[in-house]
C-alpha cells in the first residue's frame, strides 16, 4: 500500500496510507488510513448510489494497516446495510 505525506493547517506532518476502495451492493466504501505514532487510525467515506456521502470519523487506532483497513471496510458495509434497510421502510 502506498503512502502520501500531507500537511494540515497547523503544519503538522501527516502520513495517509492509500488503500483500495470497495464496492458493496452499489455503495462505494473508501477506507482512509492514517499512520500516527500510536499506530494506524482508520476512517471510512461512504458514497451511496444517489451521490450522498458520509464519513465515519475516527474508528480507532490499530497496530497494523490491515487491521485498520478491515475495520473501515466492516464499518462501511454495516452502514450501507443499515441505510439500504431503512429505504425499505420509507
Amino acid at each position: 500500500m502506498n503512502t502520501t505525506d500531507t500537511t494540515s493547517a497547523g503544519e503538522q506532518r501527516r502520513v495517509v496510507v492509500q488503500v483500495p476502495g470497495v464496492d458493496f451492493l452499489g455503495v462505494g466504501i473508501e477506507p482512509v488510513i492514517e499512520r500516527q505514532p500510536s499506530g494506524f487510525v482508520s476512517m471510512a467515506i461512504i458514497t451511496y448510489p444517489d451521490g450522498d456521502k458520509c464519513g465515519s470519523g475516527a474508528l480507532g487506532s490499530f497496530e497494523t494497516e490491515d487491521d485498520a483497513y478491515q475495520c473501515a471496510v466492516t464499518y462501511g458495509r454495516s452502514e450501507a446495510e443499515r441505510r439500504l434497510l431503512m429505504t425499505l421502510f420509507e
